[in-house]
C-alpha cells in the first residue's frame, strides 16, 4: 500500500472515530434525559400505560446497544491506528496474510482478510456443541407429534 493511501485511510479512521465519539456523547445524553423524566413532554416520568413502559424500555435498550456498538467500533479503530504506528496495519490477525486494499478501503479497521472473516462468520453461525438436543428433535426422537401432550410424573 502506498504511503498516501495509508495516510488517507488514517484520516478516515480518525474522522470516523471523532464522529462515533460525538454520537456516544449524544446517546449518553439521551439516556440521561429519559431517566430524568423529560421524555415526551410529560411532567412526570411515570408512564401511565403498559405500552408506554414497553416503549420506553425498548428505546433505552436500543440506545444502550447503539452505545455499545459505537464503543466496539472505536476500539477497532484504535487498534487499526495502533497497527499503523507499529507498521503491522493490513495484516490479517488470523493467518498473517495481507488484507486486500479493496477490503481496507471499504472497512479501514478490518482486522481479518476476507477468507478468515468468512470462516469466523461460519463458526458464529454454527450452534455450539452443548450436548443438548433441540426440543423439536427431542420430541421427534421420542415419538411425539406436534400438538401432543406429555405427562410428567410427580
Amino acid at each position: 500500500m502506498k504511503p498516501s493511501e495509508r495516510e488517507s485511510l488514517r484520516r478516515r479512521l480518525l474522522e470516523r472515530r471523532r464522529m462515533l465519539a460525538g454520537d456516544g456523547g449524544h446517546l449518553a445524553d439521551a439516556v440521561r434525559h429519559n431517566a430524568s423524566g423529560t421524555t415526551s413532554g410529560d411532567l412526570s416520568n411515570a408512564p401511565y400505560h403498559m405500552a408506554d413502559v414497553a416503549s420506553e424500555a425498548y428505546e433505552e435498550e436500543f440506545t444502550f446497544r447503539m452505545m455499545e456498538s459505537n464503543d466496539d467500533e472505536i476500539l477497532a479503530i484504535d487498534d487499526a491506528l495502533e497497527k499503523m504506528r507499529e507498521g503491522t496495519y493490513g495484516e490479517c490477525e488470523e493467518c498473517g496474510m495481507r488484507i486486500s486494499n479493496v477490503r481496507l478501503h471499504a472497512i479501514p479497521q478490518a482486522r481479518l482478510c476476507i477468507r478468515c472473516k468468512r470462516s469466523e462468520e461460519e463458526r458464529a453461525r454454527r450452534p455450539a456443541a452443548t450436548g443438548f438436543i433441540p426440543l423439536s428433535q427431542a420430541g421427534r426422537s421420542a415419538g411425539l407429534v406436534p400438538g401432543a401432550s406429555v405427562r410428567m410424573r410427580a
